[in-house]
């Protein structure tokens, strides 16, 4: 009865998704040790587009005493799925490739994961104008020493080749979802900001609603309120 119990709680322990600077973490050992090659995709068109994307990121093989990955069959070398104008995958970085240069030009010089980009084709048609979205994890917002799907997820945008990456979410902000109508050329997203500092993203939280115009290169955002 008492190791049914003791598992329940287990269980239901959840870990933060923030941790603030006054807080104290308790170091957890790792069992298994993970081994990183960085590698690059092969690149990737999207259609009406003059340039080339080249994701980069990580393989990572796993280690045990029971278990060393010594071949291609425990792992892929594949790091991002692309279909139509969207790409997933977990990206270290992305490098931009003119299709009359062979130079690449990396999208940013910091540490962070982009795990979603999204070229917002049908603005292009009407504005002639190439817009592209990214849902980034780029800070350490759970202090466990690394950038990845446990962090704060953000919002970022820029226009083509990558110019002009600008982050449209606040720190500490945990983006929900983002929508673009074309009819108004303006981008929607909800954030959300953990106001009772608990760690955790819940019911009791603020959510915050913004929108961009796109036809304002500056791409600043806008708060607005739908609930009064």
């Amino acid at each position: 009865m008492s190791a049914m119990l003791f598992f329940s709680c287990k269980e239901r322990k959840h870990t933060p998704k923030v941790i603030y600077e006054s807080a104290t973490t308790e170091k957890v050992n790792v069992a298994v040790k993970e081994t990183e090659y960085q590698v690059a995709d092969l690149p990737i068109a999207f259609e009406n587009v003059s340039f080339l994307i080249h994701p980069v990121g990580q393989i990572r093989v796993s280690e045990s005493k029971n278990f060393v990955s010594k071949n291609a069959e425990n792992f892929s070398y594949t790091i991002s799925n692309f279909l139509n104008y969207e790409i997933q995958g977990m990206f270290d970085n992305l490098l931009f490739q003119d299709l009359t240069k062979d130079s690449l030009l990396a999208i940013t010089d910091k540490k962070m994961q982009i795990s979603r980009v999204n070229f917002l084709n049908d603005y292009f048609l009407k504005a002639k104008r190439q817009v592209f979205l990214y849902e980034v994890y780029d800070q350490d917002s759970n202090k466990d020493g690394m950038i990845d799907g446990s962090d704060i997820k953000t919002l970022f945008v820029s226009d083509d080749m990558g110019k002009n990456f600008k982050k449209l979410s606040e720190d500490r902000h945990e983006l929900i979802d983002w929508t673009f109508i074309l009819a108004t050329d303006r981008l929607y997203y909800r954030t959300v900001e953990d106001i009772n500092k608990n760690g955790q993203f819940d019911s009791k939280d603020l959510i915050h609603y913004y929108y961009i115009k796109l036809s304002d290169k500056t791409y600043t955002p806008i708060t607005y309120t739908p609930i009064q």
